[in-house]
């Protein structure tokens, strides 16, 4: 019956489950992080008054500081676009740790019903 007897098939399917979510859910994290740490410090070593741009009113508020060439400002639009789509795949990462987790849970307690 395998290397544990005592735990059946459906949590031994379960359990998988859960582990295969919680994995892919930690590698979304990491990659987002990295990525999103990545395209910060790459935007703000491009120009440093970009910084602004992620933490107050964004391209508008530059503009109003100084004149910006339309190609700055469309490459400020892409890295938002960029950053808000790994912050996406940063929450995703989170959501799959927790959803990892209910069916870990639910393996135990199958687990726990067959012992009885």
């Amino acid at each position: 019956m395998g290397a544990f007897p005592s735990v059946s098939r459906d949590a031994r399917i379960w359990l998988a489950v859960g582990a295969i979510l919680f994995f892919i859910g930690i590698g979304n994290l990491y990659l987002g992080v990295k990525k999103l740490q990545y395209y910060r410090e790459a935007s703000v070593a491009l120009n440093p008054k970009s910084s602004t741009l992620f933490s107050k009113g964004g391209v508008a508020e530059l503009l109003k500081e100084e004149s910006l060439q339309i190609e700055q400002v469309k490459f400020h639009s892409k890295m938002r676009a960029i950053m808000q789509f790994y912050r996406f795949v940063v929450f995703g990462g989170e959501v799959l740790i927790v959803l990892g987790l209910f069916p870990l849970i639910f393996a135990r307690f199958l687990s726990e019903k067959k012992r009885v």
